[in-house]
């Protein structure tokens, strides 16, 4: 049987009940905060980016009339780097915590399902091989029913859907932030694959005029884009950031502290 890590300072011994997991690295509240808000903002710049980068005067003052290197509804390019960026980040954490675990432990099996499935969905943004599922196969087997990143609800539907499922035996009680983050996660990365008419429609509930200035600002094509492109980036963000909240709240230790009486 397991025995609880003890320490001792003078008369006093602490054991360490539920130590399960030695963290590799110390996350706060505070640093899993920022990292969070961070990675907002950096979704924003980039949405906020590409929508003024379609305005006529500045596609004017580019050699193609496109700036490719922040066109959201292109790969290959800044945003696809930094949305690699932030999936593999998100598999290094899940590594780290899979090995800090102690030896006779089990492992939850949502760090192993994180890990592999974060690290094949950065493959996946380097590679492209969604861009070759939706222009090929899918249109072989479907046809053309379905349009933009709902295609890739048959690629990343069943891996998402496996580690979400996985997180409700750890999460739950473990952290209650993390899972909050990972069902917010998955719902802004469902509403990004809906079709354009239900997306619209959500948005102008939950942002009042907002989308319809955007689309009459921007067109139509560039407002759509922004906001399927927008969504996916923050459901990414969720689920990373979920990761580093789990952390934080997993590296807590309960301790009983057990007077071993005077010298």
């Amino acid at each position: 049987m397991h025995q609880p890590e003890t320490t001792k300072d003078g008369n006093i011994e602490v054991r360490h009940l539920n130590r399960v997991a030695h963290i590799p690295m110390h996350i706060t509240q505070g640093r899993a905060t920022v990292l969070l808000v961070a990675l907002i903002l950096f979704d924003l710049l980039f949405v906020v980016s590409y929508l003024y980068s379609t305005l006529p005067e500045i596609r004017a003052l580019t050699v193609n009339h496109t700036l490719r290197i922040i066109n959201l509804s292109v790969e290959a390019n800044i945003p696809t780097g930094y949305a690699v960026l932030k999936l593999l980040s998100g598999s290094l954490l899940a590594v780290a915590m899979i090995f800090s675990y102690e030896r006779g432990r089990g492992v939850p099996v949502f760090w192993y399902l994180a890990a592999a499935v974060l690290f094949i969905l950065a493959v996946d943004e380097m590679a492209q091989l969604h861009e070759v599922w939706a222009g090929g196969i899918a249109v072989k087997l479907l046809g053309d029913t379905l349009s933009g990143n709902q295609y890739t609800l048959f690629t990343h539907g069943p891996l998402l859907g496996s580690m979400y499922l996985s997180s409700l035996t750890l999460f739950p009680k473990k952290s209650k932030s993390a899972f909050t983050m990972l069902v917010l996660s998955g719902l802004t990365l469902i509403l990004s694959q809906a079709p354009a008419e239900w997306q619209f429609e959500f948005g102008s509930i939950l942002f009042d005029n907002t989308m319809g200035s955007v689309v009459a600002r921007f067109g139509a094509q560039a407002g759509q884009v922004a906001w399927e492109e927008g969504l996916e980036l923050l459901g990414y963000t969720l689920m990373v950031s979920a990761l580093a909240f789990g952390i934080k709240d997993i590296q807590r230790n309960s301790v009983r502290y057990v007077y071993l009486g005077s010298d």
